[in-house]
């Protein structure tokens, strides 16, 4: 069984989203500034689909980009466990534990 207590939903305030942003060299659109919120307040991995969801279908490809600039700067984490589900999770690179190839799982499980 997995527990995930290590992986706790944080609050973050547009302000503090954007000087993060920032700080990983990305500009705080309005786009990253909500996806960003989004990501840290969900303690669970979630999908492209689930951020669409919440964000609308017209966002669909605008919210996979910022997804994937965030894998890309280690603002967040993406793995396929298996199911071809890209999954991701807010919080930096070193509370994952890398096991083989493109796939991350958290520590804790």
């Amino acid at each position: 069984m997995c527990n995930m207590t290590d992986l706790t939903v944080r609050i973050i305030t547009p302000s503090e989203a954007s000087t993060l942003l920032r700080s990983y060299g990305l500009r705080a659109t309005r786009g990253r500034v909500e996806t960003l919120i989004y990501l840290a307040s969900h303690p669970e991995p979630v999908t492209h689909k689930d951020v669409v969801q919440d964000f609308g279908e017209a966002q669909r490809a605008t919210v996979f980009r910022i997804l994937k600039d965030f894998a890309r700067v280690r603002l967040a984490v993406r793995a396929d466990l298996g199911d071809h589900l890209w999954r991701f999770w807010y919080g930096p690179a070193d509370r994952f534990d890398l096991i083989s190839g493109l796939r991350n799982v958290p520590i804790a499980c």
